[in-house]
């Protein structure tokens, strides 16, 4: 047989070999070394790429679909994945202006820190120069900033800053970004800045490989198992395959996720991870999990946020009992906490203040920054790397995955659009209960409903007469429109164009109780699933609501902006486990408190941060604590109501009878009677505060109203300008 005849037979052997999926041909995909794992949770974040430097563009650029402009206002990041070694040379940046920009000036930071000859005049280009001193591995942050105060005056009330052309280039040919690759961008920025991503509001977290690879590594397990991944490919349907000391495990999928396991046993194996699909692909290896074949006889933790909840809507408070019986059935054999605070009256800062133990000056989250940045552990991240298995779902918009609350998460289901109705969201969570199996874990579930537009289902609406306060609304001006779910005319309201009437806040105040109604009655589905899954008695529960809602108070409505009682006063419930008997504690708490409580239930060693774990042994560090601190701060992502807010930063100490607000040049104080806060005079003036405040935070510069996007998709964007959130 001549060498062209048998190397033709040995192809054709391959190929059929190929078809059961035994050998190939075609040249393999490349192999990679991930060196010595002893915890698969290290596979969580980590981005494989086929290039060494790839830029991509981050939050607040937006792509003009006819023109194929890339544009921000004021500012936008690139965010640049540099994979394995730093490279042999420097990156360079360009950045090709239209001609209306061309005019602007404009400074650009690299991870925080000014670049030299930081204002230049953007001209035929901005070029951007980053040694490879700086290229260290993992992700990196290019900021543009428009120095609007050096350009033309006839150009300094144009907002668009537009660029016909980003190209980057290491040592040879510039790559240019691509109009038609906007979504794969998007799906890549993600992963690396989120922590999380996915073709749909599934969310998965896990090892993102760009490109067919085979990664191995040795994994160290300590006891006979499995090792388990949901896999998907961001690309076309592709071939995942697993082997574990020459066990294999093998799975075709696509855009929905597939599960792909196999035997993992005690001690140090040898795996090897390998995709086949399309050249170039996106395959994400997500939730990478090691299940022990022994029950985990660890308690679950699950932490559910009660969205936009006045502390006084709930029966254990004082609230209408129609309200709330299911979270009242809970509380008797729970905590209620009595002077439980908020860090913020919206829900961003709040949420990032529960998952870090920090106050939002600390955090950054909406502050400073416009998500919560990595650098940054959560609670996630620290229960899933310490075995646990981690969901989270976000009912609504402001806690949503892009906003960086989704990190350590190995499943995050971002809102349905805007909101995830109540109903589907218990759907969600009970789909991932039934896939559990007997392993401990912590949820995270935050029920939106109680958020305007208040529109609960019929039956709720029923138990507060909803229906026939709605239709004496008919006909009053601005009032009818807020009462057939009008976003702009709530919007009216909110900034005061539309006034006050007692009718309106009669219908509101029913409305708003019977959507409290409706996310009661799906907590109550939740705690059912957990009894008949033999998981409540043993698990921690925690409702916590992350801010309240104005009804009319000062003649205000919606929420932010203030840092009134009705907006940070909230409601607390601790299950504890194995507590069968009504607990009532008059500590004074504070969302921050339950970083540490968290990781305390799950039996995670970490510092409690800025807050006191509430369990355990520490009564005499709350018997020291005699203040709680609450933020309200004018950002990107959330402007504040002209007629609503006090100042563009403001600051609360809050103690359990009296409270000071401070901003710069003003300050007031109250104090609590039976029935209510009473405005008092303050012993101490605003500037001896803002001192002591210093010692608990870095105070932000105030740069007053910022311009620009979100961001968001164009339907989220549209929905949260009629709240007043975005600009």
């Amino acid at each position: 047989m001549s060498i062209g005849r048998r190397s033709r037979w040995f192809c054709l052997v391959g190929l059929i070999a190929l078809l059961v999926g035994v050998v190939s041909c075609s040249e393999g995909p490349e192999v990679r070394d991930l060196g010595e794992i002893d915890d698969v949770g290290r596979l969580f974040g980590r981005y494989v790429s086929d290039r060494g430097v790839e830029v991509f563009p981050g939050d607040f650029w937006e792509l003009d679909d006819d023109e194929k402009r890339w544009s921000f206002r004021a500012w936008s990041e690139l965010v640049v994945h540099v994979d394995g070694s730093a490279p042999a040379a420097p990156l360079s940046i360009t950045l090709v202006p239209d001609e209306s920009t061309s005019a602007m000036r404009f400074r650009s930071v690299w991870d925080g820190v000014n670049r030299p000859d930081p204002v230049v005049t953007a001209g035929e280009g901005l070029v951007v120069n980053i040694p490879t001193a700086e290229l260290t591995p993992g992700v990196h942050h290019l900021r543009i900033e428009r120095v609007e105060k050096g350009d033309p005056p006839e150009l300094r009330d144009r907002l668009d800053c537009r660029f016909k052309e980003i190209s980057s280039s290491v040592g040879g040919a510039a790559a240019a970004l691509r109009s038609d690759r906007w979504s794969r961008y998007r799906t890549i920025r993600a992963f690396l800045d989120d922590g999380v991503t996915g073709t749909s509001t599934r969310r998965r977290g896990g090892l993102l490989v760009k490109g067919n690879q085979e990664l191995r590594f040795e994994l160290t397990v300590p006891e006979d198992g499995e090792l388990r991944f949901a896999v998907s490919s961001l690309s076309s349907s592709a071939r995942f395959a697993v082997d574990v000391g020459g066990v294999r495990g093998e799975v075709r999928a696509d855009a929905d996720e597939e599960v792909v396991s196999v035997p993992a046993p005690a001690g140090r194996s040898a795996v090897r991870l390998r995709t086949d699909g399309e050249a170039g692909g996106l395959f994400l290896w997500g939730a990478p999990t090691f299940v022990a074949n022994r029950a985990d006889a660890r308690g679950s933790v699950v932490l559910i946020t009660l969205d936009t909840t006045r502390r006084d809507a709930l029966s254990v408070y004082g609230g209408p009992e129609a309200a709330s019986p299911r979270i009242a059935g809970l509380a008797e054999r729970a905590t209620v906490y009595e002077n439980a605070w908020s860090t913020s009256p919206w829900t961003l800062p709040s949420h990032a203040s529960l998952f870090t133990g920090l106050y939002p000056t600390r955090h950054g989250a909406a502050v400073s920054k416009t998500r919560l940045e990595a650098r940054h552990e959560t609670l996630a991240a620290h229960a899933r790397r310490a075995g646990f298995r981690t969901a989270g779902f976000s009912g609504g918009a402001l806690s949503a995955s892009q906003w960086g609350l989704a990190r350590g998460f190995e499943l995050y289901q971002d809102p349905d659009g805007f909101e995830t109705k109540g109903d589907r969201q218990t759907g969600y969570v009970e789909e991932f209960l039934d896939g559990v199996d007997g392993e401990a874990f912590f949820l995270f579930v935050n029920f939106f409903d109680p958020h305007a537009m208040f529109e609960a289902p019929e039956p709720f609406e029923a138990r507060f007469d909803v229906e026939t306060l709605r239709s004496r609304l008919e006909g009053v001006p601005g009032w009818d429109r807020v009462a057939r779910g009008d976003n702009a005319a709530w919007r009216e309201v909110i900034g005061g164009a539309i006034p006050s009437t007692p009718d309106a806040v009669a219908y509101l105040t029913a409305a708003y109780r019977a959507e409290v109604a409706f996310m009661d009655h799906q907590i109550g589905s939740i705690m059912d699933s957990l009894e008949s899954r033999g998981i409540l008695d043993a698990a921690t529960i925690i409702l916590v609501a992350d801010h309240g809602e104005l009804l009319g108070e000062g003649g205000f409505f919606s929420h932010g902006c203030r840092l009134d009682p009705e907006l940070t006063e909230v409601p607390l419930i601790i299950k504890w486990p194995g507590q069968s008997t009504a607990g009532r504690d008059h500590r004074l708490v504070s969302q921050v408190d339950l970083y540490g409580t968290v990781l305390a239930a799950l039996g995670i060693d970490g510092s409690p941060r800025d807050g006191i774990p509430i369990g355990g042994d520490n009564r005499d560090l709350f018997d020291a604590r005699e203040t709680v601190f609450m933020e309200e701060h004018e950002s990107r992502v959330h402007p504040l109501f002209e007629n609503m807010a006090i100042a563009n930063h403001i600051y609360g100490l809050q103690q359990l009878d009296w409270r000071q607000l401070v901003w710069s040049g003003g300050t007031s104080c109250a104090d609590r009677s039976a029935g209510g806060w009473i405005d008092s005079g303050c012993v101490v003036d605003w500037e001896t505060r803002f001192e002591e405040l210093a010692a608990v935070a870095a105070l932000p510069t105030d740069h007053g109203p910022s311009m620009g996007g979100s961001g968001l998709t164009q339907e989220m964007r549209e929905r949260l300008e009629a709240l007043g959130y975005v600009q």
